[in-house]
């Protein structure tokens, strides 16, 4: 009897220390804290939102019918100062809808190979892609031209979608054939911001 009121106290201490500490991790957002989320992020963008399992939404722009954008939450742990906390983030694959596509349309195939991209839990809403490629791997070896064709997807990506204002960056970096340091005119950073 006296190790189950033990148990019975821990669980009860364990549950007032997490709900007291800044963590999240038995809430979920709701849908009017995504309506805020979408209405800080993207004003002015009428839209339509549908509520899906796992804690997901879709949300459906105005200006881009035949694009609906995923809303995701996310449970982040990190180290809160000698206590783990659990933290909650909302985030939309806006990037990979709207530029990964552009990827496949001025890169080859072989070029393509080498894009990867990640995403910043903390902070803004910032994304980064990246093609670290072997000079082999370049196009007809013409770096200029991969670097053209990289500027030239950023200037429709933000043609086409001019009002998502999600940061994100494209680093390019061609790697030398004989394994010596990248020189520093084969790396090039490419800014996609809509609002700059």
């Amino acid at each position: 009897m006296k190790i189950q009121h033990k148990a019975f106290t821990t669980m009860v201490f364990l549950a007032i220390l997490l709900t007291t500490s800044g963590c999240h991790l038995f809430t979920h957002y709701s849908t009017e804290e995504v309506k805020e989320y979408i209405s800080q992020n993207y004003p002015h963008m009428p839209y339509t939102i549908e509520k899906h399992i796992n804690h997901t939404w879709t949300a459906t722009f105005d200006a881009y019918p035949n694009l609906p954008i995923l809303i995701q939450e996310e449970n982040v742990n990190y180290d809160g100062g000698g206590l783990p906390i659990t933290d909650k983030f909302i985030y939309t694959n806006i990037p990979l809808v709207t530029i990964y596509p552009l990827f496949q349309k001025y890169l080859t195939d072989e070029e393509l190979n080498y894009v990867s991209y990640k995403r910043y839990l903390f902070g803004e809403d910032a994304w980064s892609f990246s093609l670290t490629i072997p000079y082999d791997a370049v196009h007809n070896h013409d770096i200029q031209n991969l670097f053209l064709r990289i500027n030239q997807l950023c200037e429709e990506c933000k043609n086409m979608y001019p009002q998502f204002n999600t940061t994100m960056n494209i680093r390019v970096e061609v790697k030398s054939a004989d394994g010596s340091p990248t020189l520093p005119e084969h790396l090039k950073i490419f800014n996609v911001n809509k609002t700059k």
